[in-house]
């Protein structure tokens, strides 16, 4: 008695949800009125520079996080040819010290150490 019990409630209940699932589903094509409304952002760069990229027009839609522009600061790029110019600087320097000296600058290094006599500490 208990089973059909049970199983009457079980089929009367999965009825009810079924008839509630298709009587909230929206009729397939329909369209639903609504307001969507935009949000405005001004956008400004955290440093002075020169305007390098532009990525975006007027009124585009964008992701968030997504790169807007890129800027050029004096400043930075002075900095970027300096360090370019001792990396550049360093690499010759080394290449010079991995070569080692002349056989005649030797000679003439060996000599000077031979007229000073031995080291003293």
């Amino acid at each position: 008695m208990n089973f059909k019990l049970a199983f009457s409630s079980l089929a009367s209940s999965l009825t009810t949800v079924a008839a509630l699932l298709v009587a909230c589903t929206p009729p397939a094509g329909s369209t639903l009125p609504g307001v969507v409304e935009a949000e405005l952002v001004r956008v400004a760069a955290p440093a002075a520079g020169r305007l390098v990229a532009l990525s975006v027009t007027r009124a585009e839609p964008v992701a968030a996080g997504a790169a807007l522009f890129r800027i050029e600061s004096p400043g930075d790029s002075a900095l970027l040819a300096e360090a370019e110019a001792r990396v550049a600087q360093l690499a010759a320097h080394q290449a010079d010290l991995a070569k080692g000296k002349p056989p005649d600058e030797l000679a003439v290094t060996a000599a000077q150490a031979r007229r000073r006599g031995p080291r003293r500490s």
